[in-house]
């Protein structure tokens, strides 16, 4: 489902997303350091740079989501992006720009071993 209110910027509110969110869930207040610090490094590599807010909130929440919750988050995000490149992503999302979601999963992939 499409959102009704499209942020002027959605890169920058994915990264918002991304640095907040996973501090907003319990048991996980002591990681926005982190989450801030991980939202930063994404910003630097221009990870959600191009995509729609449709797909960006899509990816921070999809980021959001491994980083939080699995032990091996980089792989579960290639994963992703080897799903959402092949067409198969077992989410049943349809993608405005696939090609730039599977690079900025990558890129968060990535980015977690820096």
């Amino acid at each position: 489902m499409k959102s009704a209110t499209i942020p002027a910027d959605p890169e920058a509110a994915g990264y918002q997303l991304i640095a907040r969110l996973p501090g907003q869930i319990e048991g996980h207040e002591d990681q926005m350091w982190m989450t801030h610090r991980y939202a930063d490094a994404l910003r630097q590599a221009h990870a959600l740079a191009g995509l729609s807010w449709h797909d960006c909130r899509h990816v921070a929440s999809a980021i959001c989501l491994d980083i939080t919750t699995r032990a091996e988050a980089a792989a579960v995000l290639t994963n992703r992006a080897r799903d959402v490149a092949a067409g198969t992503d077992p989410g049943n999302v349809t993608w405005d720009n696939p090609d730039a979601v599977a690079q900025a999963l990558n890129i968060a992939a990535a980015a977690l071993g820096l």
